[in-house]
C-alpha cells in the first residue's frame, strides 16, 4: 500500500456524498449545498463535483458543489403535483500517493410541487348595444353585453370562464363562456341610481378567482311629454283661444322610461310657474296617473278682468319634472273677454305681450 511519509495510506473511505431530500416548487430559484467530505489524509489531491439528470435550469458549480438556477413550469401539474426527480452528485479526488482519481457519489431527489400560473385574457370589453355613447351610463331601457377576449393559460390547463352581473352587490345572473348579454328593462336588473357590476371568474382546475371586475350606474331618462288641449274655440300658430265660460282641459302625456314595470326609484309630478288664466272656480291639477300615462289640468275659464283689453294672453310655463329635473315641450293660450263671442284669428303678436300664456313642458 502507498505510503505518506512512512504512514500507510488508506483514507479512501473518508471520501462521500450523502443523499438528501429538497423540496421545491416550480419557479422558485434554488440554492442547494450538498452534505460532502473529501480525503483528509497526505495523499488528498485537488478534487472537483459533476453531476447526473438535474432538474431543467439547475447547474452546479464544480469548485463547491452548490446547485443553483431557477426552476421552470414544466415539471408538475395539479393532478401529479410533487413530482420526484433523482440527480447523481458525484465528488472527484485525486489520490496524490497512487495518481488515481477517486470518486463518491451521492442522490439527490428533488420533490417538485406544482406552482399553478394563473390564465389571462386579452381583453375585457363592456359595450352597449342601445347606445353606445351610454357605455358608462346607460339607462333602464337599454341592453348591455359584456365579452371577453382570448383566454390562455401558461400551464397549458383548461379555462372555465363566468361571467357575473350584480346590482347593488347583488348577484342577479350569471352566464359560463366568454360573452353575456344584460337586459336592464327585465325587472330586477337596475334602476334610476342603481350600480351594476360585471364580474368575471377564471377557474383553471386550481379553484376559481376573479379575474376582472368593472362597474356603471345606471342613468335617468329624461320624461318625454306631449300635450293636448281641449274646449278651446279655435287654434292657430300654436295659439289655443278660449272664450270666457269655457271648459279648458290641458292634457300632458309623459312618457318615462324610469316608470315601467320593476322601476320604482323615480317619480313625475306637474310644476305650473308664472300667472294661470283666471278660472270660476280654480285649476284643478291631478297627480300623474300611471294607467293613463298623463297629468290632467282642468278649469272654467273666467273673466279676465281687464275692460280695456278684449283679449288677454298669458305667460306660464307648464313643466313635468321627475327626481332628476328633467322636463319637455311648449303650448300658447289665449282668453278672449265676455263681450266677444266668436274669435277671429290672426297672427300672434311680433312682440311679447303681457298675459301671453306659452307652455314649455320643461
Amino acid at each position: 500500500m502507498p505510503s505518506c511519509s512512512g504512514e500507510s495510506c488508506s483514507c479512501h473511505d473518508s471520501l462521500y456524498v450523502l443523499n438528501d431530500d429538497v423540496y421545491r416548487s416550480e419557479g422558485w430559484d434554488v440554492g442547494y449545498d450538498p452534505q460532502f467530505s473529501t480525503m483528509g489524509c497526505c495523499c488528498s489531491g485537488a478534487y472537483y463535483f459533476s453531476a447526473d439528470n438535474l432538474p431543467n435550469g439547475l447547474s452546479i458549480d464544480p469548485q463547491t458543489g452548490t446547485i443553483t438556477g431557477t426552476l421552470g413550469y414544466d415539471f408538475a401539474n395539479q393532478a401529479n403535483s410533487p413530482v420526484t426527480l433523482s440527480s447523481t452528485i458525484r465528488l472527484h479526488q485525486q489520490d496524490s500517493c497512487t495518481g488515481e482519481t477517486i470518486e463518491a457519489t451521492g442522490t439527490i431527489y428533488w420533490h417538485i410541487y406544482d406552482n399553478n400560473r394563473l390564465p389571462i385574457a386579452s381583453s375585457f370589453s363592456l359595450e352597449n348595444l342601445t347606445d353606445s355613447s351610454r357605455i358608462a351610463s346607460p339607462r333602464t331601457k337599454d341592453k348591455l353585453r359584456f365579452s371577453v377576449g382570448q383566454v390562455s393559460d401558461p400551464d397549458g390547463d383548461p379555462v372555465r370562464v363566468t361571467i357575473e352581473w350584480r346590482v347593488n352587490g347583488q348577484t342577479v345572473d350569471t352566464a359560463n363562456g366568454t360573452v353575456s348579454s344584460f337586459d336592464l328593462s327585465v325587472p330586477g336588473h337596475g334602476d334610476v341610481g342603481d350600480t351594476i357590476s360585471v364580474i368575471v371568474k377564471f377557474n383553471d382546475g386550481s379553484g376559481e378567482f376573479e379575474a376582472y371586475s368593472t362597474t356603471i350606474t345606471v342613468d335617468n331618462t329624461p320624461p318625454v311629454a306631449n300635450v293636448t288641449v281641449e274646449g278651446h274655440q279655435a287654434y292657430e300658430d300654436g295659439i289655443y283661444w278660449f272664450l270666457v265660460g269655457q271648459r279648458a282641459t290641458i292634457e300632458v302625456y309623459v312618457q318615462d322610461d324610469d316608470l315601467a314595470p320593476g322601476q320604482g326609484n323615480d317619480s313625475l309630478r306637474l310644476e305650473i310657474q308664472g300667472e294661470m288664466p283666471p278660472a270660476q272656480d280654480g285649476w284643478n291639477i291631478s297627480d300623474y296617473d300611471s294607467t293613463t300615462g298623463k297629468f290632467v289640468v282642468e278649469g272654467t275659464i273666467a273673466d279676465h278682468g281687464d275692460p280695456d283689453q278684449a283679449t288677454k294672453f298669458y305667460q306660464v310655463n307648464i313643466c313635468a319634472y321627475d327626481r332628476s329635473g328633467a322636463g319637455d315641450p311648449p303650448i300658447v293660450l289665449a282668453v278672449t273677454g265676455p263681450r266677444l263671442r266668436s274669435i277671429l284669428v290672426g297672427p300672434p303678436p311680433p312682440y311679447p305681450v303681457p298675459g301671453l300664456l306659452a307652455i314649455p313642458i320643461c
